[in-house]
Formats: structure tokens, sequence, C-alpha cells
């Protein structure tokens, strides 16, 4: 990551893995603090991401990892977080993104939490498939507050709504009176996060706001959404780290021919030269 120009990794990491549901996965966290603490030996900031949930706490969970919940919960999700400030209140160079994408909430209940009846997303399977249930979501506010308790001085990222990809709403009364809040956004090649949407989306709010693209990428895997996405967060000061840091043929989309750090083309190619020219703008 180094080679590519890379000074941040993002970490999606599970809940339900972290609190050890069951007894499924004991040596988890200690494997999380070890990716941790290579990447920060090679100079990099660490953003620890919480991607999945598991508030119905169902078998099936216990070997997956869990599900795409539309926000996090008052159990294992808190729990998560409070273990990880504890961990971390003293590096500064580890950030908490503290969950990837919400969806299908108001953002009220973004804020402030609520009930939440909704289906959580079945991980690896058809968009059809769904845990159902109603839970108890804890709201971006009190969940920054949790964390502050502990860890007073780390940055937090802090994700919209819409699958992480709308901010709209923080300039319109639910930004988080609180410091060092980075508000996160993830554009993708769909109807509705094309380039005409971005400005109300998070451009707008990025003039007021600290805003990084945690994820960002073109399961087309052509360049042209990506050249776009990241002329524009350049010119408005965003953050950006694209999606994923994965082998395979470009349908993740993944950046990576193999695990050498190879690119693969065009899209982690494409990817690789942006990065490095920016580092070399930098001085990095």
């Amino acid at each position: 990551m180094r080679g590519w120009g890379a000074n941040v990794v993002r970490l999606p990491t599970s809940s339900e893995f972290w609190v050890n549901a069951g007894g499924a996965c004991p040596t988890y966290r200690a494997t999380v603090q070890r990716v941790v603490a290579s990447a920060r030996a090679a100079h990099l900031f660490v953003i620890l991401d919480l991607q999945w949930s598991a508030p119905f706490d169902l078998p099936g969970d216990r070997t997956r990892g869990g599900v795409q919940c539309p926000m996090p919960d008052t159990g294992k999700d808190a729990t998560m977080w409070q273990d990880i400030a504890r961990l971390y209140s003293n590096d500064t160079g580890v950030l908490f993104d503290l969950y990837g994408e919400p969806f299908g909430v108001s953002w009220s209940t973004w804020l402030d939490g609520g009930r939440v009846t909704q289906g959580c997303y079945i991980i690896g399977g058809p968009s059809a498939r769904k845990e159902t249930g109603t839970y108890q979501a804890i709201g971006m506010r009190p969940l920054v507050k949790l964390i502050r308790k502990i860890a007073p001085d780390n940055v937090i990222i802090v994700s919209g709504t819409n699958w992480g990809f709308d901010l709209s709403g923080i300039s319109s009364g639910f930004a988080i009176p609180d410091t060092n809040i980075v508000y996160d956004t993830h554009p993708f090649d769909y109807g509705g996060k094309q380039p005409d949407d971005w400005p109300r989306a998070f451009g707008q709010t990025s003039a007021k706001y600290p805003v990084i693209a945690g994820e960002f990428g073109s399961y087309s895997c052509s360049t042209s959404y990506t050249r776009q996405a990241i002329d524009y967060f350049n010119a408005h000061h965003i953050s950006w780290l694209a999606w994923s840091w994965q082998t395979g043929p470009c349908s993740g989309p993944s950046l990576l021919a193999d695990w050498s750090g190879a690119p693969n083309a065009p899209y982690g190619s494409y990817i690789k030269q942006r990065m490095l020219a920016v580092a070399a703008s930098q001085g990095a």
C-alpha cells in the first residue's frame, strides 16, 4: 500500500466476531490488533470501520460475521466501540469509522437512534436474502458520546444515509456537536449517485465540514466515473480511499491482480496512478 502512495488503510470489521459470540471466533481481536500494529509500523493511519452487525443474534451470524443492517445497535456494536476506544485512546493515528453504510432510516433516527424494523442484508447472498426483526439502534450522537468518554482525541468518522452516500442532512440540523468529526460518503456508479448528484449529497457539506470518501468506485471497472470522482474530491478538499484492496477480476471492484500488490487494469492501475500523483504533490 505504501508503494502505491497510500498513507491510510481502512479495515472493515465485524462486531459479531469481535465479541466472540458463542466462542466462534476466539482469535479475532488479536488478529485485528496485529493488522493495526503492522499498518502503524508501516507509517499508515488506520481507519477501523464497523461494517457488519448482528442484532438478532442468529446462529448463521457466528460463521459469516453478521449482516449489513440499517444502523449500529446498542448491544454488540456499542460494546465493540467501547473496547476499541480503550485499546487505541492513546494512538490518534487510529481513526474510528462508526458504521460503514447506514440505510433506510430517517435523519432523526440516524442522529439519536430508535427502534429499527427493517431487513438486514445477508453478506454474500442475493439482495433478497435478509434477516428480519426489530432492534434498538444507537444513534450517531450517543455513539460518539460513548466513545468520547474513553477516547477524547481520536478522529471519529460518521457515514451518512443512503448506504453511506448522502450527507445532505448534516447542513440541515443533523451535524454532531463534537470535535474531530469527519463525515463519510460512499459514491459508487449507481443511479442517483452520479456526478450531478454529488453537490447535493456531499459537495455542499464539504464546504462547511471535513468530508472523506471512505469507499468509492465503479463496478464496471471503467475509469470514467472514477476519474470524475477523484477530480471532484480533490477540487473540494475531500480525502478518498478507493474500494477495495482485494484480488480477482474487477467485480468487487477489486484493485489487485495478485497479492504482490500488482494492480489490475484498468481500474487498479488508474487508482495507483492517481494515488502516486497525490503523494508526489504532498512530498510523501
